[in-house]
């Protein structure tokens, strides 16, 4: 079963939440209202500011802000920010050694086909279909 980890899901609670605001969100703020754990959030807003999603200024009426609008944000870019490239089997990582592949008849159609759709739509989705009401 795909499952997006914590990281992920607090990332886009934490897009989200900043894409309702016009002026900079201190982190503590969204930490105090969503019942995030503080360390953990901003590990997670550091990682958005690398990428350049989001970004950061520091001070009394410093916060997070968006740094591109969210109809520009592709979902898998965000996904794949915390969870790394999307694989639907294990065998598409690199390293695996399938025991089963002279027999297989499931793994390139779970490889190529269901994979390359899946980050297809992912990437045709953006942060604004995600929050959109």
């Amino acid at each position: 079963m795909f499952a997006l980890s914590n990281k992920t899901d607090y990332a886009f609670l934490f897009l989200e939440y900043l894409s309702r605001h016009d002026n900079a969100v201190p982190l503590s703020k969204f930490v105090a209202d969503q019942g995030i754990p503080r360390r953990f959030m901003a590990q997670i807003a550091s990682r958005l500011v690398r990428a350049q999603l989001v970004s950061s200024k520091e001070g009394i009426s410093g916060g997070y802000t968006l740094k591109i609008s969210p109809h520009k944000i592709p979902v898998y870019d965000v996904i794949r920010l915390f969870e790394g490239d999307l694989t639907v089997v294990k065998c598409n990582k690199k390293d695996f050694r399938c025991r089963y592949k002279i027999v297989c008849c499931h793994g390139d159609f779970f490889k190529d086909k269901l994979s390359k759709k899946l980050i297809k739509t992912l990437n045709g989705l953006t942060l604004k279909d995600v929050i959109a009401k």
